[in-house]
């Protein structure tokens, strides 16, 4: 099918930093244990904001900008991808590449903590204390009224073992940490004392956990807000989480998220304390939706979340394929190919023909070394209703993705 108009974010990354600035989404090595470790995971994630970076130049992997996938991109009709690409093929050649970006003035927007000696911070965009502050799960308390703050309590990692934290399950275990997480890496939902012990086997070595109640939700929804180079506080959209079992994210749901004031006024509320500390950018402040009808606050995360680049690209989205918005429901995930990423590309393109997908980003794993690894499509299935996108799921394995 043909695209009657180009996709363009309302506001770009651009537009929420300003001039003067690289944006990265890299995992640096020895940021954080509290990551997936998966390497090509973490590759083709610095590819996920391409479509919603506008005039910002962006550090990414040459497998998530590939000429053919940047070509599937454009064919999707995106508009706002960036012109100014600086693709790396491994961490030295990034680093070096970084460091001759702000040695020449730009300063380095960065999704996750970098060591310091990769750069000084006088050339991080903000204070290299406050973003690890803002995304400190044992932080949470200091942003966020106690009333919309889940029962939660601050333990040794040995302490998981003891009895008064069996008396609490079931549970949810976060690392509490100053440097990165995040991809539900930090989480461990337990339910029984073998829960318990593994996850105090997996944070053995962090100085705080974080023990929190079980929350019994009805929805859980990312919230997602940008702070603008003067202060503004803007909301940029909400999405329904998918998490799997062991609490892992897995995309979400856009479309027929029902808006819900006071959990928006509440995100707005603690996006505005952050931006009084100094914070500029992205943030995605997950809350719950409770079955009795409350709501709690469980997560901060003060970059570009993953339903950031969904969220601001849905209705441009629709509108190219020309869809009515109050019929759309769309699912945001990633999926790998069982072939190559050549056989990947045309699965993207028949779908995207068939007005069922608009792709976001792709990962080409041989350019990383990787290939055996499968290649990735990061993208938005949509149908009329989620029985129906679910139901294009499940055909897409004829296709070769999962």
């Amino acid at each position: 099918m043909h695209l009657k108009r180009t996709i363009a974010p309302p506001l770009t990354l651009a537009d929420i930093h300003g001039s003067g600035f690289i944006y990265t989404a890299r995992f640096p090595p020895r940021t954080s244990d509290w990551l997936p470790s998966d390497p090509s995971y973490r590759d083709a994630a610095t590819g996920a904001q391409l479509a919603i970076a506008g005039q910002m130049p962006i550090l990414v992997h040459a497998g998530a900008v590939t000429a053919s996938g940047l070509d599937l991109l454009r064919e999707a009709g995106h508009a706002a991808l960036p012109e100014r690409l600086h693709a790396y093929r491994h961490d030295q050649e990034a680093v070096a590449m970084l460091q001759d970006l702000v040695a020449s003035g730009l300063r380095a927007v960065v999704q996750h903590r970098s060591p310091t000696d990769e750069f000084g911070p006088e050339s991080w965009w903000v204070s290299p204390d406050l973003l690890a502050f803002l995304n400190n799960k044992a932080e949470l308390g200091a942003l966020v009224p106690a009333e919309w703050v889940p029962p939660r309590m601050l333990l040794s990692p040995r302490d998981l073992l003891s009895e008064p934290a069996s008396t609490r399950l079931p549970c949810v275990v976060k690392a509490a940490t100053a440097y990165s997480s995040g991809g539900g890496a930090d989480v461990f939902v337990c339910r029984n004392t073998t829960d318990l012990a593994r996850a105090a086997a997996a944070f053995a070595r962090c100085e705080a956990i974080i023990l929190e109640d079980l929350l019994s939700m009805e929805r859980n929804l990312c919230l997602s807000f940008a702070v603008l180079p003067d202060g503004e506080v803007r909301h940029l959209g909400t999405a329904e989480q998918v998490s799997l079992a062991d609490g892992r994210y897995d995309g979400n749901w856009l479309g027929d998220v029902p808006a819900n004031g006071t959990a928006r006024e509440v995100g707005h509320a603690v996006v505005a304390r952050a931006a009084e500390l100094g914070w500029r950018g992205c943030a995605g402040i997950d809350i719950a939706l409770l079955r009795d009808g409350r709501i709690a606050v469980f997560d901060l995360n003060f970059r570009v979340a993953g339903s950031t680049p969904p969220v601001l690209l849905l209705e441009g989205a629709m509108s190219a394929l020309g869809r009515n918005a109050n019929e759309t429901v769309a699912r945001s995930r990633t999926w790998l190919g069982s072939g190559t990423f050549g056989h990947l590309l045309d699965a993207a393109r028949t779908l995207l023909e068939r007005g069922w997908l608009v792709p976001l980003a792709t990962f080409d794993p041989t350019l990383a070394g990787r290939p055996a690894d499968p290649p990735r499509l990061m993208g938005l299935l949509l149908g009329s209703s989620r029985d129906e996108v679910t139901d294009r799921m499940r055909e897409l394995s004829g296709l070769g993705l999962r």
